[in-house]
């Protein structure tokens, strides 16, 4: 699947109401160097609009063959909202898909109001072991909760390497948990992506959040890498806030 087409995952994004799509210009250029064109390209594009990386909400980054490229990539982004004192960094996911456009591509969502972080209940913030993002963000009452996988609470390695069915509940009870913090829960829920790094496990995953009352309308289920080999399920979502 290529993002940058209309079936399906670009839908889903730009329905947002993102920023995007970002693609370095020189793919041939060393990852590295790509990550630091599109963090640029980013802030500029923010800029026309009166607006910075402070500013942004929720990012988005989809890199073909994330297993080489994703160490490097998120050195640059730490490095980057360091230079740029991004605290706290947006809520995002990093996933591995086919961009079409070379090995990286980028989606941002910002907002002029203020927005404020929402970390895991049961996951340690992602900053302990410098990756720049939050487990969510809460903007104009929309709860957007970052790409998640399965992590043992207080720890920062794959949980149950090896079972998809582990490795789902794990990540769905972060989710909740998340979800629960700030009163909300899965029928809340107006748009959630699930990858699955192995199509055939794509069936259980239905099953698996159909259960917990998330509307498969709403749902997009993917076959994708993510950012660690040993992953293998991964569920981003955004619920809409009930009045406190």
């Amino acid at each position: 699947m290529q993002i940058c087409s209309t079936d399906g995952l670009y839908a889903s994004i730009a329905g947002t109401g993102a920023l995007g799509p970002f693609f370095p210009a020189d793919v041939s250029a060393s990852p590295a160097e790509q990550a630091r064109e599109v963090f640029r390209r980013i802030e500029t594009a923010l800029a026309a609009r009166g607006m910075s990386w402070s500013d942004v909400v929720r990012t988005w980054f989809y890199l073909d063959g994330i297993f080489t490229w994703y160490s490097g990539f998120n050195s640059v982004r730490t490095s980057y909202f360091a230079e740029k004192n991004i605290v706290p960094p947006p809520a995002s996911t990093g996933i591995g898909l086919k961009t079409g456009e070379g090995a990286l591509c980028a989606f941002v969502l910002a907002s002029k109001e203020p927005w404020r972080p929402v970390e895991s209940p049961l996951q340690v913030p992602a900053t302990t072991y410098r990756s720049s993002f939050s487990r969510a963000a809460e903007s104009r009452g929309t709860l957007y909760v970052s790409g998640t996988a399965s992590i043992l609470p207080g720890s920062s390695e794959v949980a149950f390497p090896g079972d998809f069915a582990a490795q789902t509940g794990c990540a769905l009870d972060a989710v909740s948990a998340i979800l629960e913090s700030r009163g909300c829960g899965w029928r809340d829920c107006t748009r959630a992506i699930v990858y699955c790094k192995d199509r055939d496990g794509i069936p259980a995953a239905r099953a698996a959040v159909a259960a917990r009352g998330l509307d498969l309308s709403k749902t997009l289920f993917l076959q994708a890498d993510v950012c660690r080999e040993d992953w293998l399920f991964e569920i981003e979502a955004d619920a809409a806030m009930r009045r406190q």
